[in-house]
């Protein structure tokens, strides 16, 4: 039964194996010519059945070395996809049916996708996965809901400040001043820490305008901080 297997079309075993055969016969017809040649006495004789023999004895080799490269990187492709205990003969009989098999497209995401995949490999070779990411609140959502519990949480109140673009300069020096010995950070403009919140004040590169953004602990705080800050800023501007 696995040589009949063997013998059908389409495994991509045969070819080589038969290109191997036929690299091998020329290479030892070229060799037997060549040794005729030697004995024959003619010079003229000589030299004719020895470039016949080198000619078929070349052409023989690279028969053969190119049919066992095809033949083991094919053997190769086979043994990588091998799951189990099965001949080289029915790993390609299957190779040549799933290659054969129909194109599957599967939508979905999470393990049922996955184990959908993985039974689907005995069917075909062409199968494509588009996978959601979305999150509805299943058991990877309960996941998350433990992190959110566990991780900080902040708020950050955002107020927007005019300020003429003349009086930038004059803000943004006024700020400097003012952090002047606390805790902070120069970035686009100047984030000053304090008791576990932040405020950061920075004027804004395409409108006459100063942003302040605070990020604190608790609601009321972050919305204290950003107004007090505010009221900062329409002092600052008001200063000559």
């Amino acid at each position: 039964m696995v040589f009949l297997r063997f013998l059908k079309p389409g495994l991509g075993l045969k070819r080589w194996v038969l290109l191997i055969l036929c690299g091998t016969f020329l290479l030892v017809i070229g060799a037997v010519i060549s040794v005729l040649g030697v004995r024959t006495q003619a010079e003229e004789s000589l030299f004719n059945y020895a470039v016949l023999g080198v000619f078929l004895c070349v052409i023989g080799v690279a028969l053969t070395l190119i049919g066992t490269y095809r033949l083991m990187r094919r053997v190769e492709k086979i043994i990588k996809r091998r799951d189990d205990e099965r001949n080289i003969t029915d790993l390609a009989w299957q190779d040549m049916n799933l290659s054969k098999g129909p194109a599957i497209v599967c939508f979905g995401g999470g393990t049922g996708l996955s184990n959908l995949l993985y039974g689907l490999r005995d069917y075909s070779r062409d199968i494509t996965a588009i996978v959601s990411v979305a999150d509805d609140g299943g058991s990877s959502g309960r996941i998350r809901q433990e992190l959110d519990d566990m991780l900080p949480v902040r708020h950050q109140t955002w107020i927007t400040v005019p300020v003429a673009w003349e009086k930038k300069g004059t803000v943004m020096r006024k700020a400097m001043e003012y952090s002047e010995g606390l805790e902070r950070q120069l970035v686009e403009g100047v984030k000053i820490f304090k008791d576990g919140n932040s405020v950061l004040l920075y004027p804004e590169k395409e409108s006459a305008n100063f942003t302040v953004i605070s990020d604190c602990v608790s609601f009321d705080t972050s919305e204290s901080l950003a107004k007090t800050y505010a009221a900062l800023i329409n002092q600052w501007k008001e200063e000559m």
